[in-house]
Protein backbone atom coordinates (compact mmCIF):
# COMPACT_ATOMS: atom_id res chain seq x y z
CA UNK A 1 0.00 0.00 0.00
CA UNK A 2 1.85 3.01 -1.30
CA UNK A 3 -0.47 5.32 1.08
CA UNK A 4 0.94 3.32 4.13
CA UNK A 5 4.64 3.14 2.76
CA UNK A 6 4.65 7.09 2.38
CA UNK A 7 3.66 7.50 6.12
CA UNK A 8 5.89 4.98 7.01
CA UNK A 9 8.78 6.76 5.51
CA UNK A 10 7.47 10.56 6.79
CA UNK A 11 7.73 9.17 10.49
CA UNK A 12 10.95 7.91 10.02
CA UNK A 13 12.23 11.24 9.20
CA UNK A 14 10.61 13.09 12.55
CA UNK A 15 12.60 13.82 15.35
CA UNK A 16 10.01 12.92 18.02
CA UNK A 17 9.55 9.33 16.13
CA UNK A 18 12.55 6.58 17.27
CA UNK A 19 11.12 3.84 15.34
CA UNK A 20 8.62 2.68 12.71
CA UNK A 21 7.69 -1.44 12.87
CA UNK A 22 7.27 -3.36 9.78
CA UNK A 23 3.57 -4.73 9.37
CA UNK A 24 1.17 -6.11 6.67
CA UNK A 25 -2.10 -4.97 8.57
CA UNK A 26 -3.73 -1.76 7.77
CA UNK A 27 -2.12 0.15 10.13
CA UNK A 28 1.59 2.16 11.38
CA UNK A 29 2.67 0.91 14.76
CA UNK A 30 5.60 3.71 15.66
CA UNK A 31 7.57 4.70 18.94
CA UNK A 32 8.10 8.18 20.12
CA UNK A 33 11.18 9.50 21.53
CA UNK A 34 9.91 9.44 25.59
CA UNK A 35 6.76 9.21 27.29
CA UNK A 36 5.94 13.32 26.69
CA UNK A 37 6.09 12.92 22.91
CA UNK A 38 4.04 10.13 23.02
CA UNK A 39 1.37 12.40 24.92
CA UNK A 40 2.01 15.21 23.14
CA UNK A 41 1.13 13.37 19.52
CA UNK A 42 -1.77 11.30 20.92
CA UNK A 43 -3.41 14.83 22.41
CA UNK A 44 -2.66 16.70 19.47
CA UNK A 45 -4.40 13.89 16.97
CA UNK A 46 -7.26 13.16 19.40
CA UNK A 47 -8.13 17.16 19.59
CA UNK A 48 -8.79 17.01 15.73
CA UNK A 49 -10.76 14.10 15.72
CA UNK A 50 -7.82 11.38 14.38
CA UNK A 51 -8.44 7.70 15.45
CA UNK A 52 -5.35 7.07 16.97
CA UNK A 53 -4.58 3.78 19.71
CA UNK A 54 -2.20 4.40 22.46
CA UNK A 55 -0.18 0.71 23.00
CA UNK A 56 2.13 1.89 25.32
CA UNK A 57 0.27 -1.06 28.09
CA UNK A 58 0.97 -3.76 25.47
CA UNK A 59 4.01 -5.75 26.57
CA UNK A 60 7.46 -4.45 25.10
CA UNK A 61 5.29 -1.06 23.14
CA UNK A 62 6.63 1.54 25.68
CA UNK A 63 5.75 4.81 24.12
CA UNK A 64 3.77 3.37 20.91
CA UNK A 65 1.34 4.97 19.14
CA UNK A 66 -1.09 3.33 16.16
CA UNK A 67 -2.33 5.22 13.28
CA UNK A 68 -5.24 2.84 11.39
CA UNK A 69 -4.36 3.57 7.69
CA UNK A 70 -7.28 5.77 5.83
CA UNK A 71 -7.59 7.86 2.66
CA UNK A 72 -4.58 10.29 1.17
CA UNK A 73 -6.41 13.05 2.29
CA UNK A 74 -6.60 11.81 5.90
CA UNK A 75 -3.06 11.02 5.74
CA UNK A 76 -2.39 14.58 4.55
CA UNK A 77 -4.42 15.70 7.01
CA UNK A 78 -2.48 13.70 10.03
CA UNK A 79 0.81 15.12 8.16
CA UNK A 80 -0.29 18.55 8.74
CA UNK A 81 -1.50 18.30 12.45
CA UNK A 82 1.83 17.10 13.42
CA UNK A 83 3.89 18.82 11.56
Amino acid sequence: NATKISLSSWLTEQDWCSEVFASDANFVLFRCTNAAEKTRIFDCLVDKNILIRDQSKQLQLENCLRISIGSDQEITQLKEVLS
